[in-house]
């Protein structure tokens, strides 16, 4: 008995250091497990945190601060819509990214300055524009100014388009003044000429093309100008054949023509108050 009650505790004294030896080992194989197969649950890892930082950079430039105008808003709707496995990379958003927010903020609202003063700017030159154009218009009408061009010619005289005249004259000329293009066809020693209607000079390169695309010829409507006392040393000087020119002219009479098939026709007779030949 006494040899089995000393072989009992002898068993007894390795089962406890066993047990205790255990006890002391499973807090370490806890950790070490958990460090070698499972993710913390609150931490963010190196890589998870830069694409957070980039997905962030991206969602703040291109924000309407409008909708979301504080960063704690931003953070909200962040954390709203975050993948779970991500959501302690945002733990501290508003801190974090709240210089940025700020930055960003900034800068839109300099650009957006930036767009108003462009677009006001824009604006006053416009009204400027006008106003000068306004002005000019009414100093033309008043003979303040002369015409640079046709188009103020028309203006300074109260000119309408007269081009359809020459293809249809009226049957009797009703002494208005009207303004068209035209390239002298025949002229004489007299203060006078025949002209076609033409494209003006700006167009002329254009028109052209078109026709030839077309199949078709020069224009054969054609009229006559007789040409003012004040104006036949100008008309002299650089009047020619196949010349181009801008007229206002008062539709004063008809005259009659021949075409080449022998046809007679009409055609408007101007007397010239405004003509510049083209250069």
């Amino acid at each position: 008995m006494h040899g089995a009650a000393k072989t009992f505790k002898k068993g007894n004294v390795v089962n406890i250091r066993y047990f205790l030896l255990v006890a002391a080992l499973i807090p370490l194989i806890s950790q070490a497990g958990e460090s070698l197969f499972f993710k913390p649950k609150n931490t963010c890892s190196g890589g998870q945190q830069e694409r957070a930082n980039s997905w962030v950079i991206r969602l703040l430039n291109d924000l309407n601060q409008e909708k979301t105008p504080t960063i704690e808003a931003f953070c909200s709707e962040l954390r709203a819509t975050t993948n779970p496995v991500d959501f302690q990379c945002y733990a501290s958003c508003e801190s974090q990214y709240r210089e940025y927010f700020n930055q960003v903020k900034e800068s839109k609202r300099e650009a957006e300055a930036k767009k108003i003063a462009v677009r006001q700017k824009e604006e006053r030159r416009a009204t400027e524009q006008q106003q000068a154009e306004a002005a000019r218009v009414a100093a033309l009408k008043v003979g303040q100014v002369k015409p640079a061009n046709l188009k103020e010619a028309a203006i300074a005289y109260n000119a309408e388009h007269g081009g359809a005249l020459a293809s249809a004259p009226k049957i009797k000329p009703d002494g208005g003044l009207y303004y068209m293009n035209g390239k002298i066809k025949m002229a004489g020693d007299r203060p006078e000429f025949f002209a076609a209607l033409s494209p003006s000079q700006d167009n002329e390169l254009l028109a052209n093309a078109l026709r030839r695309s077309r199949g078709m010829g020069e224009s054969t409507d054609y009229f006559a100008v007789v040409i003012p006392d004040q104006l036949q040393k100008y008309y002299f000087d650089g009047a020619k054949i196949e010349g181009g020119f801008d007229l206002v002219g008062r539709y004063v009479s008809n005259t009659k023509y021949k075409t080449v098939a022998g046809q007679e026709k009409s055609a408007p007779v101007f007397e010239a108050v405004y003509l510049v030949f083209w250069q």
